[in-house]
């Protein structure tokens, strides 16, 4: 009798779950999460988080995809393609208001949390005569590739200069890690690229072929004008590459951002592991190990997911 009891009390406990919500972890499928290309910070970070949801149990498997960044990481999460994806926080705000690239078609996305900021890299051979974003007049230079953060800031920075793209620059689609091959091979003279300290990518290149960065000085008062606190000023000191110099760089923040219908129950234990894993996911990507809860609710204006807010309200003091 009352193990029958007991039986009865447990389904309707379940009920009661599933009326207010609660995750139904056995109906979820594999998790895909849009990342960016496979020597960038996305990437890595994107694995990490990928291997915490499997070993918490927050989803039967998970998979980090390699994508073009930014642009097509919001497409593939609105379009329900990836259930969660990496993006800069400049193109989350297009997304989610409806302008820029997304002009009239605001995104149905919401914010998992932000995680780290990003700094704004202007690549060139140590041995290059340029020194800002207007000397790239008449150059070759890489812009990130198609659908990518880093294209949309890069486009952003040549127009501050006084450049037109693909008129006074000869601009190439090069993601990062085509990108680097390019200049090794000579067949670019320069490459943006907007990722986290340090880039791994960026510190391999280092370490075989003298760099510099630009500064981006003289860009900063155009770009907030017409930005605002999209982009800051940010400085990417001694040591984050092998033999570069500090520079003063702009930095932005990301995000990672899922659908707007996203299992509340699944976005919370996500959100949970970021904070609770990160170390476990700083084995991938060190930048993890900086999450911080005070920061990581500030999305504006892309709203925060229920699921998100469900977890930060549990943990605030």
């Amino acid at each position: 009798m009352a193990a029958a009891l007991t039986s009865v009390l447990a389904a309707v406990l379940a009920i009661a779950l599933a009326a207010c919500g609660g995750p139904d972890r056995s109906a979820r499928g594999a998790v895909v999460i849009a990342t960016g290309g496979t020597q960038g910070v996305y990437y890595s970070y994107g694995v990490g988080v990928a291997e915490q949801i499997e070993r918490t149990g927050a989803a039967p498997s998970a998979t980090a995809v390699t994508t073009e960044g930014s642009l097509e990481n919001i497409q593939l999460v609105a379009s329900g393609r990836a259930d969660f994806g990496f993006c800069a926080a400049d193109a989350a705000a297009d997304a989610a208001t409806g302008r820029s690239s997304f002009a009239g078609d605001p995104q149905p996305i919401r914010a998992v949390a932000r995680l780290y900021d990003d700094y704004v890299h202007v690549v060139v051979p140590a041995e290059s005569p340029l020194q800002q974003p207007s000397d790239l007049r008449g150059q070759r230079v890489g812009i990130g590739g198609a659908g990518s953060g880093t294209a949309l800031i890069a486009t952003r920075i040549l127009y501050a200069a006084g450049l037109v793209p693909g008129a006074d620059v000869a601009i190439e689609p090069l993601g990062l890690d085509d990108s680097i091959s390019a200049l090794r091979r000579g067949d670019i003279d320069a490459f943006f690229w907007s990722g986290g300290l340090p880039t791994a990518g960026i510190s391999d290149l280092a370490a075989s072929t003298p760099l510099r960065l630009l500064s981006l000085t003289s860009v900063v008062d155009a770009l907030r004008r017409i930005y605002g606190s999209t982009y800051r000023v940010a400085r990417v000191p001694a040591g984050t590459y092998p033999g570069v110099e500090p520079v003063t760089a702009l930095a932005v923040a990301n995000y990672l951002i899922t659908g707007a219908d996203a299992d509340e129950g699944l976005v919370a234990e996500v959100t949970q592991l970021l904070q609770e894993r990160r170390d476990d996911i700083a084995a991938r990507a060190p930048i993890a190990a900086t999450f911080d809860l005070r920061s990581a609710i500030f999305t504006s204006p892309v709203e925060l997911h229920p699921g998100a807010t469900r977890y930060f309200r549990s943990v605030k003091p």
